[in-house]
C-alpha cells in the first residue's frame, strides 16, 4: 500500500480548508477559524474563554416558567414514603445470612474455632515474648539475630494442647528455619508467609 496521498482526498481537503471561516474570539480577541456550520454558533475560540466569557450572566433558564406538570398525586401536607427510613438495608442490620450463622452454620464445629483464635493470641501476647528473651532473640537452629521470629512449638499445637503454653516446648525459629521445619522445604523467595506472626 502506498504512503502517497490519493487526488481526491487531497482535492477534498484543500476544498474544506477553503472553506474555513475566521472569526474573532469574544472575549480575548483572538482570530481563529471554523466550519462554515459552526460559524454563527462558535464565539470563543477555547472552552476555557467560554467558561469566563459566563462569569455574571444568568443561567439561559433563569424566570422561564416549568415545561413539565406535577403529578398532583402528591400534596401539601402529605408524609412521604419513605419518611423515618435510614437507608434501602434497615431490614438486614447485624449479621448477613442469620438463619446459617453460629451454631446453625455447616461449618460449625462446637465453637473449637474460635477458642483456638483466643488461645493463639494470648499465646502471642505472653508466652511468644518470653521464648524470645529466653534465647536472647537468636534462630535456635541457624543462628541468625536481627530477623522476624516466630515461637516454634517442638511438639505441634495442634497435637497437645497441654503443652501448648509449655516454655520448655517453645523455640525461637527465624522465618526460613520455621517454614522449613513446617513444610519440609525452603521458603520461597519473596514469600510472605508469617509475616503477620512477626514481633
Amino acid at each position: 500500500m502506498s504512503n502517497v496521498c490519493p487526488e481526491w482526498v487531497k482535492k477534498k481537503l484543500s476544498k474544506l480548508n477553503n472553506k474555513q471561516v475566521k472569526i474573532t474570539c469574544e472575549y480575548c480577541g483572538e482570530d481563529f477559524c471554523v466550519s462554515p456550520s459552526r460559524a454563527n454558533k462558535r464565539k470563543t475560540c477555547s472552552i476555557g474563554c467560554k467558561a469566563k466569557l459566563q462569569i455574571g450572566k444568568p443561567a439561559w433558564n433563569k424566570g422561564l416558567p416549568r415545561t413539565w406538570k406535577s403529578s398532583g398525586s402528591f400534596k401539601k401536607g402529605m408524609v412521604p414514603w419513605n419518611k423515618g427510613k435510614n437507608g434501602y438495608r434497615t431490614t438486614k442490620k447485624g449479621k448477613r445470612y442469620p438463619q446459617y450463622s453460629g451454631e446453625k452454620s455447616g461449618s460449625w464445629k462446637g465453637g473449637l474455632t474460635k477458642q483456638n483464635k483466643l488461645e493463639r493470641s494470648r499465646f502471642t501476647r505472653t508466652i511468644s515474648q518470653e521464648v524470645f528473651e529466653r534465647d536472647d532473640y537468636t534462630c535456635q537452629i541457624c543462628g541468625a539475630v536481627g530477623e522476624y521470629f516466630h515461637a516454634d512449638h517442638i511438639i505441634k499445637w495442634s497435637k497437645d494442647k497441654e503443652k501448648r503454653f509449655d516454655m520448655t516446648n517453645c523455640r525461637t525459629l527465624c522465618r526460613p528455619c520455621h517454614y522449613l521445619v513446617t513444610f519440609g522445604k525452603e521458603m520461597p523467595p519473596k514469600s510472605r508467609w508469617g509475616l503477620s506472626q512477626y514481633v
